[in-house]
């Protein structure tokens, strides 16, 4: 190699190359960022299931229910739909894990991470004495309460329904694989989408 030419590189590497690497790495960051922020999702709803069956569940990521948003007209390229399926609680609060457990649910809720939750009666009996859950009435029509009424379906908290029995046997828990007892469905009150909230009930409701 010429020493004119072995100048110029060593020129090049002691001034430019670091600037060079730098630049790239910047290049790399921005367009990572781009990327990132374009293809980000916004969460328009989400589901619960508190102490779901860690085993046969099967509904554990949002992209189970990209048909759900599709069908009530959201684009699941740009839209998601959460599920939260890490919240394992007992009746009894009284270890370091339950309370950890009861605290990320409460943050949860204050979030609106999601809008639907279910649970076991006696767990979500504690949902309901939070003051968080909604009147069933404000989110499924008239007749089709009456009904569930009538079939003794319609969990009652402090004289108020705050949310519907499900069997275990329902084709939409069934197929979510979360539970193999009877839970109970119910809304978040003030939900950060009504729309979809009613949708999902009736998706659950309509299967039976």
């Amino acid at each position: 190699m010429k020493k004119e030419t072995k100048d110029k590189l060593e020129y090049f590497k002691d001034y430019y190359l670091g600037k060079t690497v730098i630049g790239l790495v910047l290049v790399s960051l921005a367009v990572f960022l781009i990327v990132h922020f374009v293809n980000r999702k916004e969460s328009v709803s989400g589901v619960c299931p508190i102490s779901p069956d860690p085993v046969n569940s099967v509904a554990v990521g949002s992209s189970y229910f990209d048909g759900f948003l599709e069908q009530n007209g959201y684009d699941p390229r740009k839209n998601t739909f959460y599920v939260v399926t890490d919240v394992y609680l007992s009746s009894e609060l009284n270890d370091d894990v339950a309370r950890t457990n009861a605290n990320m649910l409460q943050n949860i809720m204050m979030t609106k991470s999601a809008d639907i939750y279910l649970a076991e009666e006696e767990i979500y009996s504690i949902l309901a004495a939070s003051g968080y859950m909604a009147d069933i009435r404000s989110i499924i029509d008239e007749e089709t309460f009456r009904e569930l009424d009538e079939e003794e379906r319609i969990f009652y908290f402090d004289n108020v329904p705050a949310g519907v029995r499900v069997d275990p046997e329902n084709p939409f828990i069934s197929a979510t694989g979360w539970y193999s007892e009877p839970v109970v469905i119910g809304v978040i009150e003030a939900p950060k989408s009504e729309d979809l909230s009613y949708a999902f009930l009736d998706l659950v409701l309509s299967r039976e």
